[in-house]
C-alpha cells in the first residue's frame, strides 16, 4: 500500500520504511485505502499518510488504542501546532485543523473516537410523533420520513 501512494516520492524506500515500522500500519493501510477508494488524489493520500504519523506521536498508542475524544484531539493539535512554529497565526490555525481533522476523521473510520453523546433536544418527543405520525396516518415510507 504505501509503495504505491510514495512511488513518485524520490525517497520511496525511506517513507515506506518509516511508515511501515510506526504504530497500527494495518489501521492507517485501511484508511488510506479508504480513501483512494473514495476518489482522493494520491497527493492527498500521501499527505494524509504523513500527517497520520504526527496524529500518532502526538496522541500516543495508548490513547488511540483506548480511543481518544474529540477534547483531547484538540488539546494535541494546539499543542503540536504551537510547537511547530508557523510564522503566521493562520498558518497555525489551518495547520490546527488539519490536525483535528484527519485525527477525527482516522479514527471515526476505526471506530475509536469516543464521541460524546448529546442530550435529545426538547423537541424530540414532538418530532418522534410527528414521524410515526407520517409513518402511519400517510403511510410514508421510513426512509422518507427519516429524510
Amino acid at each position: 500500500m504505501f509503495e504505491a501512494i510514495f512511488k513518485r516520492s524520490p525517497t520511496q524506500t525511506r517513507a515506506c520504511a518509516r511508515h511501515r515500522a510506526a504504530p497500527f500500519v494495518q489501521e492507517r493501510e485501511r484508511y488510506l485505502q479508504w480513501m483512494l477508494n473514495e476518489g482522493y488524489s494520491v497527493d492527498a493520500v500521501q499527505q494524509a499518510a504523513s500527517r497520520l504519523l504526527v496524529v500518532i506521536r502526538e496522541l500516543g498508542e495508548e490513547k488511540i488504542a483506548r480511543g481518544p475524544s474529540p477534547k483531547e484531539i484538540e488539546k494535541a493539535a494546539a499543542a503540536w501546532a504551537r510547537r511547530r512554529g508557523s510564522r503566521s497565526s493562520s498558518a497555525e490555525i489551518w495547520t490546527y485543523k488539519f490536525f483535528v481533522q484527519i485525527a477525527t476523521t482516522w479514527l471515526r473510520f476505526l471506530g475509536r473516537l469516543r464521541e460524546e453523546q448529546l442530550p435529545p433536544p426538547p423537541y424530540a418527543a414532538a418530532l418522534d410523533e410527528y414521524c410515526a405520525w407520517l409513518r402511519e396516518e400517510r403511510a410514508l415510507a421510513s426512509q422518507t420520513v427519516e429524510r
